[in-house]
């Protein structure tokens, strides 16, 4: 499992990402892992959360928080999220826009949702067509 506050770099072998100017990573590989950070929970961030909690709690979080920066790790790496990225991209490099793109998947969660999933792209994509 991943680490609070770690991200690992999706993985992109479009060689036509990297336009020689950029240095070893291109701006879709960046784009890429904007997104994925934009969905990680930060060490800090887990520490304003759990601040106050009781230790049992403050564990049982962290544990939480670690399991969903594993999971958007994963998510981001799947072939079909990484299409729905590159859509994304093709259509507009803005951060603004790949910020509400997160805010829509991140909108579809709830108490009996609590994982995204590829489909999940495809519907945020769908609805912004």
């Amino acid at each position: 499992m991943t680490a609070v506050g770690t991200a690992s770099a999706p993985i992109d072998d479009d060689a036509s990402d990297n336009d020689g100017n950029d240095g070893p990573v291109g701006p879709f590989h960046r784009y890429c892992l904007l997104a994925t950070n934009l969905l990680l929970i930060t060490c800090d961030q887990l520490h304003q959360i759990t601040y106050n909690l009781p230790s049992s709690e403050r564990k049982k979080v962290a544990k939480e928080v670690t399991e969903w920066n594993a999971h958007v790790e994963g998510f981001f790496q799947d072939e079909v999220v990484r299409d729905c990225l590159r859509q994304t991209w093709d259509v507009s490099t803005c951060v603004g826009k790949l910020k509400n793109v997160i805010a829509l998947l991140i909108a579809r969660l709830d108490d009996s949702r609590t994982r995204l999933n590829a489909q999940d792209f495809i519907s945020v994509l769908s609805m912004l067509r």
